[in-house]
């Protein structure tokens, strides 16, 4: 896992054996940052099959741009249907695309 912030650096060397003449370094570096998203309107721990139909948003909370995709239990869907969801845990998940996420 790479935590937020987080930068690498790594140096590749060839190609030949390290230390060997006329070989290369290639070295690359980065650091990337990741979206901070909350649900809007907040996603509530429990629904009711008569709750109202609950159309799906967020908010980026770090300024990153991109599109946002959301899932329930797998499935694409931009809206939430109590009558519609199996009873017992539904798994909700967004998915941003397109972003600059590395600087």
């Amino acid at each position: 896992m790479h935590a937020d912030s987080s930068g690498y650096a790594i140096i590749v060397e060839g190609p030949n054996a390290i230390g060997t003449p006329g070989n290369v370094q290639l070295s690359v570096s980065n650091i990337c940052k990741y979206p901070v998203v909350a649900f809007d309107p907040v996603i509530q721990a429990q629904y009711c099959e008569t709750d109202p139909i609950v159309t799906l948003d967020l908010q980026e909370l770090t300024g990153f741009m991109g599109s946002d995709t959301f899932y329930i239990n797998g499935n694409q869907l931009n809206r939430i249907n109590p009558d519609t969801l199996p009873s017992g845990i539904n798994l909700p998940l967004v998915g941003i695309f397109k972003g600059d996420f590395c600087k």
